[in-house]
């Protein structure tokens, strides 16, 4: 049950249940919609709220990061993860109707670098906090610690970029899956893209296999309208794959 913790109230609890998408219910387990629900409750004081789990099997990091939405959040967040020397193998995107937001990441640390979780993850949780109540700005955390976001590696085989646009898939949002080279700081850079071009985020499904990233976004206008000017969707296809080149 989702009301194991005796200190969140049951009206919350359901205005959380009929908030979210079936979508979400149907992809997490009840332990994880669990935990989603008690970072929301501490949104009344803070603009963040986000916590770190370790999955002993997969060998991976669980984050989950609540906020309320707002265009360019999930970009924001990316960046932090990737200044931090975080390497990103999926993640997940869920909005409410109110505009909350659940993301999820499963992440690792970089090859040739390693972390004291208990010095990490705090400082990660206030990057969180300064950026996302606009108290610093993401770039300037990337260039404090000095890393090339996107660089391509010497002789490094490049996957070409492939921007497929589907406005059938459904009824609401315009669906853009994105197939690129993996490299440190990318889903920051294509995200940042869509920030720019001022295309919201409602869900997204991040994937990596190896080097190949593969990205399925849902995105809408600023008023949350399927995008179908075919000039912006040019604009939107151009502008992703110079990002990644």
């Amino acid at each position: 049950s989702l009301l194991t913790n005796k200190k969140i109230d049951r009206h919350f609890a359901n205005y959380y249940m009929d908030n979210m998408p079936i979508k979400y219910f149907a992809s997490l387990t009840s332990e994880m919609i669990a935990k989603h629900l008690s970072l929301a409750t501490e949104l009344d004081l803070k603009s963040v709220a986000s916590n770190f789990s370790r999955s002993d099997k997969s060998g991976y990091w669980e984050l989950s990061v609540c906020t309320k939405g707002k265009i360019g959040t999930f970009s924001k967040i990316s960046g932090i993860l990737s200044a931090r020397s975080m390497n990103i193998l999926s993640a997940q995107v869920y909005s409410g109707k109110d505009g909350l937001a659940i993301n999820t990441f499963q992440v690792t640390q970089l090859e040739n670098t390693s972390f004291e979780e208990t010095e990490l993850f705090p400082k990660i949780a206030k990057d969180f906090e300064d950026i996302l109540s606009l108290k610093t700005d993401v770039q300037d955390i990337i260039k404090s610690r000095r890393l090339s976001i996107g660089g391509k590696l010497q002789g490094e085989t490049l996957i070409p970029t492939t921007v497929i646009v589907n406005n059938e898939a459904s009824e609401n949002y315009t669906v853009l899956e994105v197939v690129f080279q993996d490299r440190l700081g990318s889903l920051y850079l294509l995200t940042k893209t869509f920030y720019e071009l001022g295309m919201n985020i409602i869900n997204a499904k991040i994937s990596t296999d190896g080097k190949r990233g593969f990205d399925v976004f849902y995105v809408s206008n600023p008023d949350g309208t399927k995008i179908v000017d075919e000039t912006k969707l040019t604009t939107i296809k151009s502008s992703i794959e110079k990002s990644l080149e």
